[in-house]
């Protein structure tokens, strides 16, 4: 018999608010290093299944893609997109307050994601036209 977890015995709704306070930070900042997600969310089943909406809908991701390389900006669209928020809310149905920069990162994961069946040079092609709007909201695309 599996032991069980005083966390699992409180209601839902104090459980989510404790995985708030654990899970949620204002920026969080990802690089070419990797990112791993915390480690509550390799707990249990039950734990990951309710904290990983928390996590990836409630925090900010900054993503720092020096010479514009796109492996990280993959990898982390590989993990986010199996969350409905992000497959059911196009960038141009993204909560208010979201920044132009935000939505066009937003359409390039949505590009990635539609596209794992073209050719990595049609894609490539793609997102350096998006950069292209990046880069003139921000010149720290370049």
């Amino acid at each position: 018999m599996a032991a069980s977890s005083p966390l699992l015995e409180l209601p839902g709704e104090l459980r989510n608010r404790f995985y708030g306070y654990v899970l949620v930070d204002d920026i969080i900042k990802l690089d070419s290093t990797r990112h791993t997600e915390p480690e509550l969310l390799h707990t249990c089943k039950q734990v990951r299944k309710e904290a990983i909406r928390i996590y990836y809908a409630e925090n900010r991701f900054e993503i720092l893609v020096p010479d514009y390389d796109s492996s990280l900006l993959l990898q982390w669209s590989q993990k986010a997109v199996q969350l409905p928020w992000i497959t059911t809310h196009p960038p141009s149905q993204a909560p208010s307050g979201t920044s132009v920069e935000g939505l066009v990162v937003g359409g390039m994961f949505h590009l990635v994601r539609t596209s794992q069946n073209q050719p990595w040079d049609y894609v490539k092609k793609l997102l350096e036209e998006q950069r292209l709007i990046l880069i003139a909201l921000d010149g720290r695309w370049k």
